[in-house]
């Protein structure tokens, strides 16, 4: 009966382990992935996106960019950038950046 309670005893543990190991797994995907602002309006046909939560600079502009793009495209549009700024990606500061940008009609052909 004791063998059967030490065998019980440690199952349980080992799945213990094993949520708390995903749970620091999830954890750490959701502060590695980063955030955005999602894109919002901030004047007449202007707009704006962040990022933040980012490894690097660059990684916190791809981003941006890249959800702004889609955003103009969307619409049958291209991005046409007004402004960007970023900050952070060092040790224990996450990067972040923020594209203020219009859609524009693309060039004819």
């Amino acid at each position: 009966m004791k063998a059967l309670r030490i065998i019980t005893e440690d199952a349980m543990k080992t799945e213990r382990d094993k949520d708390v190991r995903r749970m620091t797994l999830l954890l750490m995907a959701l502060i590695l992935a980063g955030c955005s602002t999602g894109v919002v309006s901030i004047a007449p046909d202007t707009y704006m996106v962040g990022s933040s939560g980012n490894n690097s600079q660059a990684g916190a502009k791809a981003d941006v960019y890249r959800e702004a793009s889609e955003y103009c495209s969307q619409q049958g549009k291209h991005l046409n950038e007004v402004k960007i700024t970023s900050r952070g990606g060092y040790p224990f500061v996450p990067a972040s950046a923020e594209l203020h940008f219009r859609c524009v009609a693309p060039p004819p052909k």
